[in-house]
Order: C-alpha cells, then structure tokens, then sequence
C-alpha cells in the first residue's frame, strides 16, 4: 500500500461539490476497483491533553475582522505577507522554517482544530482540546525541531545537522506553547477510533 502508486481518473456527472467528490464518490470508487473493505474500532490510547498553564492564557479570541477573508486570487507572496503580520489568512495554516527552528502562523483557528489537526500532526501523540473554549485565535508559534517532531510531515521535520552557527535554537515544542501561548501539553489516556483496512487489491482496468 505504501510503495505501489496509481492514477485515478474520475468524471462525475454534472456540478459536483469537492465534499462530495473526496466522500463518498470516492470510497464507492475505491470499494469498487481496489475492492477495499474497512471496518472501524476503538481504543484507548495514550494521547496528550491540552489544556491551559498555570499562568492562563497568553493569546486573546480574535474579534470581528481579526483575520483576513481568503482570496483565491492572493499570489503566495501576499498569502505569507498577511500570514505574517497582525490579520493572517482565515483557516490558513503555513510553516516555514530555518533548518533548526519551526515557525507556525494559523489564521482564525480554534484551540480544538489546533489540537486535533495540528498538534496531533507533528507530535508522537494524538491532542485532545481539554481547553473548555471554543473561540477563535489568531496563533504564532515559534520551537525548536527535535526528535519529539515527525520528520516527513507538513508543519515537522528534522533540524539540520550540523546547525547552522548563526541559528538561535528556540524553546521545544512542549516549552513554546506554554511560554508563548499559555497552553499545556499533559499525557492522559484516552479513546481513539482508528480505520481498520481487512482487504485491499489491485485495480481493476477501466
């Protein structure tokens, strides 16, 4: 599954919405040719809990306005620019890095997304939101790349070695967010629902 790669070309008939096309058009399509089968479980897990410092929060709930509506005309020149200063892109996440150093800009973002999608992306452990807020932030995230990072993921990697001498290394990740944000990672156990694939095989021809 991990090494045998495929061309998929689909038609749908007439307007079709993206959810639709990447949901059940295409696990139909997949069930099809690839005769996938999958069923789901449940386990309990170790995970990390994210819950607010002791010193409380260090970022405020943006208000109305506090961050830029998406413009798919923007150039990726102009999507950084505003990424970078006080109103980033709505939902947008971008990382950038200096080959030591990870540095996160997220857009209009609950503390659950940054969580589950985010932290639970890059880190060893899946990240329940244990925050109890639901409002929208405007988060900047600057750490350091160690081995509690994936390598091959979006947002992770590996620092290089050896580190340039002009590089600054920043606090780890577990710091950063305490020192810069007023978050806490603490590990907990939890349950998790994981995708179980029973059967898989070749594609049949068109």
């Amino acid at each position: 599954m991990r090494s045998e790669k495929f061309s998929i070309t689909a038609t749908a008939e007439g307007i079709t919405s993206r959810e639709v096309m990447m949901g059940p058009m295409l696990r139909a399509l997949l069930e099809e040719r690839f005769q996938l089968k999958t069923h789901r479980e449940t386990e309990e897990v170790a995970m990390y809990a994210l819950t607010i410092a002791k010193g409380g929060m260090k970022i405020r709930p943006i208000e109305p306005g506090g961050c830029t509506t998406p413009d798919r005309d923007l150039s990726l020149e102009q999507i950084m620019k505003l990424d970078r200063g006080n109103t980033p892109i709505c939902g947008n996440f971008t990382a950038t890095g200096d080959g030591v150093n990870r540095n996160w800009s997220l857009g209009g973002t609950t503390l659950g997304h940054f969580a589950n999608s985010i932290l639970s992306g890059v880190l060893d452990r899946y990240v329940i939101d244990q925050t109890g807020l639901t409002s929208r932030f405007n988060i900047r995230l600057h750490f350091a790349l160690d081995q509690s990072i994936r390598p091959n993921v979006f947002g992770g990697g590996r620092p290089v070695d050896p580190p340039p001498a002009d590089v600054e290394k920043a606090p780890a990740i577990f710091q950063a967010l305490e020192q810069q944000l007023g978050l806490k990672l603490e590990k907990t156990k939890g349950q998790r629902e994981f995708l179980v694939i029973d059967r898989v095989q070749r594609p049949s021809d068109n």
